[in-house]
């Protein structure tokens, strides 16, 4: 008698069942890793640039003669010594603009608006609240960092 040589059906089955599940598994936990890592990416890289928009502020505010905040709490400027002032504005589309002169620039486009403000405190400081805000992967990240500045040139 004359025995055939290959697999059955049974056994074939039951390897692809076998390959599928651990390909499943597989890519599942790889795709979920790689989430969670473009979400902390994007979360360090809010945390860093709203530590250099403070020391920036932190820096202008520090020397400044007045500073003077918007009834909307969304504008403040910054008066020096010298008469030049700077301007920063937090817009309805997300920016936070510094103007100085003539001269426009965007600092962060990722700021949330309803949750961002320049508010006065106690004995002539300044607080500023910032709230960063970015999509990844149809949800949010966000940074929320305040700080209270003391002008030293204040009159």
């Amino acid at each position: 008698m004359r025995r055939k040589v290959g697999f059955t059906l049974v056994e074939l089955i039951a390897v692809l069942a076998i390959i599928g599940t651990g390909a499943s598994l597989f890519f599942s936990t790889f795709l979920l890793n790689w989430e969670y890592f473009e979400k902390e990416v994007v979360r360090v890289n809010l945390q860093q640039e709203a530590t250099e928009i403070l020391a920036k502020l932190c820096s202008e505010v520090r020397f400044a003669q007045s500073v003077d905040i918007s009834a909307d709490s969304k504008t403040l400027t910054i008066s020096y010594p010298t008469g030049n002032s700077i301007v920063y504005t937090f817009t309805s589309s997300g920016q936070l603009q510094r103007t100085e002169g003539t001269t426009t620039t965007i600092v962060c486009e990722d700021i949330d608006y309803n949750n961002s403000s320049f508010t006065q405190g106690d004995s002539n400081s300044l607080i500023i609240n910032l709230k960063l805000i970015e999509d990844v992967f149809g949800e949010s990240v966000n940074i929320v960092v305040s700080t209270q500045l003391f002008p030293r040139n204040s009159v």
